[in-house]
């Protein structure tokens, strides 16, 4: 899948349309972008992952949801053309606060931050755009700084809760599911065994069990 494809969507809107053609298709290098094509339920980013990409929604709508008191609360909704993650991007705090999953089919484009390095340089007008949407937090109120135990609960409560089941179904790998959140697969391997020893959980190689969670 190749930028190409989705040129005309990506010059109707705003950030981008200030960008000449032949300028934003020379900043583009397949190592700098992805497109993500999404079926209604699949998870775009889990909750508490580090925001390592610019986001920009193609086609579809996403949902995001944060796990509260009382269970799983929708916060916000987002349609085509929205962009996300701006301000957490070069951010220290770079933690998504709430899991976000495809509200329908969707496609995003994700930018990593050399190819948004890149356009800021190319062009002014895209400059301005994204400084302009880094003060304005897509993700208010961010999440706070958080001890790994409460990355892998927090994740797997909006599992437990979305799924209908104690016995959550990965998506991933967990390899895959470190890399999210930004830690080293034994790091993940060690809390997740310290879990199991103290009766919360126990997993396998594609599933985690929360226990006594009726």
């Amino acid at each position: 899948m190749v930028i190409d494809f989705y040129l005309d969507r990506l010059l109707s809107i705003a950030l981008f349309q200030g960008i000449r053609q032949d300028i934003l298709l020379s900043a583009f290098s397949s190592k700098d972008y992805r497109i993500g094509m999404y079926e209604k339920g699949d998870i775009v980013h889990l909750a508490l992952e580090r925001m390592v990409y610019l986001d920009v929604l193609l086609e579809g709508s996403l949902q995001g949801s944060r796990q509260m008191e009382k269970g799983i609360k929708k916060m916000r909704r987002w349609r085509a053309g929205s962009l996300l993650g701006a301000e957490l991007l070069f951010a220290e705090r770079d933690n998504i606060p709430w899991g976000i999953t495809a509200a329908t089919e969707a496609v995003v484009l994700h930018m990593k931050k050399p190819l948004v390095l890149r356009l800021c340089a190319l062009s002014e007008d895209f400059l301005k755009g994204f400084l302009k949407l880094c003060s304005e937090s897509t993700f208010s109120p961010r999440a706070p700084r958080t001890l790994l135990r409460e990355q892998i609960m927090d994740y797997l409560l909006m599992e437990c809760h979305r799924q209908e089941n104690e016995r959550i179904h990965l998506a991933f790998t967990k390899k895959e599911w470190a890399r999210r959140m930004g830690v080293h697969y034994s790091s993940l391997f060690r809390e997740l065994n310290a879990l199991r020893e103290e009766g919360v959980l126990t997993y396998d190689k594609s599933s985690v069990t929360l226990k006594g969670n009726k």
